[in-house]
């Protein structure tokens, strides 16, 4: 397998960085960055050991077991349910279980709304989840 100009450049980079920040030994970024080693989740799994701490996942994943939806509106609830559920993949594997979860932490007065719908598509439940909200804001 031949390299890339781009290919050499990146990995060279990649060696000074690290060897400069001191995340890791020379000998363990040339091994991944021979040709027919490197993979793209090689290098995730090297990055998220050198970046993202047990702890600093464990402390997302209270967060997202513990979200709730508060006094902030549906789709900033969406968006931070979405930034945090990358840390809790094995509790919403599916998309009924992610349902459930983001119906469980919706306000008391949308999840009554929402609930009954037995939804099944978490975009077709946070369309519902919007809609409900708009109507209660107009009111």
């Amino acid at each position: 397998m031949s390299w890339s100009a781009q290919r050499k450049r990146n990995c060279v980079w990649l060696l000074f960085y690290w060897r400069k920040k001191r995340m890791i030994g020379g000998d363990s970024l040339e091994s991944i960055c021979r040709p027919s080693v490197i993979t793209w989740v090689d290098f995730k799994d090297v990055f998220n050991k050198s970046y993202y701490p047990l702890a600093y996942k464990d402390d997302k994943q209270d967060l997202f077991l513990h979200l709730v939806q508060g006094s902030v509106i549906v789709v900033e609830y969406q968006k931070r349910f979405m930034e945090l559920s990358k840390y809790a993949a094995l509790l919403i594997a599916n998309e009924v279980n992610r349902c459930k979860r983001f119906e469980g932490g919706l306000r008391r007065e949308i999840r009554v709304a929402v609930i009954g719908g037995d939804h099944k598509h978490f975009g077709k439940l946070v369309e519902t989840a919007l809609r409900r909200s708009q109507r209660a804001d107009d009111s």
